[in-house]
């Protein structure tokens, strides 16, 4: 069984880890090279849409995108072609009186007197394409995606 038996090695670069192989496998170890950068991101994990969190100013979001509109959307809000403006707001679907789930949208505003839910969008899952079915049809908003 593969195991770590501690640095062997260390310097400005990285540290150097012997792993021993298994026994049956001739006993020889293996030197194995992580640099500090490594160290310094392990255990984080990667966006799995590769999103990056952006500030659009106000607060953190998501993703670029989002922080870009999210700065149009205050820009019109300053500008009273839209009003209201809200962020992740939760919306709960509820059919015969029982919670399904809930939808998150990105973005609920007033424009022309009518209430807009707005979604950020760059990768429609499953789940996404059904939350939004479910919108419309238990609350009769449709989504508008940006």
């Amino acid at each position: 069984m593969a195991g770590c038996h501690g640095p062997i090695a260390a310097d400005s670069a990285g540290v150097a880890y012997r792993l021993d192989a298994a026994d049956a496998a001739g006993g020889e170890g293996v030197s194995v090279r992580v640099t500090n950068a490594q160290l310094a991101t392990a255990g984080k994990s990667r966006s799995k849409y590769r999103n990056q969190r952006t500030s659009c100013g106000m607060h953190e979001h998501d993703s670029r995108r989002e922080a870009i509109r999210c700065g149009e959307l205050q820009l019109l809000e300053k500008a009273h072609v839209i009003s209201g403006l809200r962020t992740q707001q939760k919306i709960p679907l509820e059919v015969n009186g029982k919670l399904i789930c809930n939808y998150v949208a990105d973005w609920i505003y007033m424009r022309d007197g009518k209430l807009i839910v707005e979604d950020a969008k760059g990768v429609k899952t499953a789940v996404y394409r059904l939350k939004k079915k479910l919108v419309a049809a238990v609350t009769g908003l449709e989504i508008v995606e940006s």
